[in-house]
């Protein structure tokens, strides 16, 4: 079995970490930018390629899984909200947030 933790070529379970993903948040909402956040955006820039090639692929491979049945898991417990992992709850209230600030400078 692979083990994520070991350094055998095993996928990652994240892109960005937290930090990273606060400043981007803070630039999103509130234009915050420093050093760090263009060092992010550089990175972005010449990551982007490969990691939408990636996405699409992925996206593919779910598809595919839902079509077999084999998307599923088993939860240990009930779903829902507060058993997501964090920065998908946090995504989430992120978009919304989003969304309510360009609503809100349109009118």
């Amino acid at each position: 079995m692979i083990s994520p933790t070991k350094g055998n070529g095993a996928m990652r379970r994240y892109i960005l970490t937290d930090r990273d993903r606060e400043r981007l948040t803070d630039w999103v909402l509130h234009d915050v930018e420093d050093d760090m956040t263009r060092r992010i955006f550089t990175i972005w820039r010449y990551s982007y390629p490969r990691l939408r090639d990636d996405m699409r692929l992925l996206i593919t491979v779910t598809k595919k899984l839902r079509s077999r049945g084999r998307w599923g898991t088993r939860p240990r417990h009930e779903p829902g909200e507060r058993h997501l992992p964090r920065w998908m709850r946090e995504g989430r209230k992120l978009i919304k947030d989003v969304k309510r600030s360009q609503s809100s400078n349109k009118a």
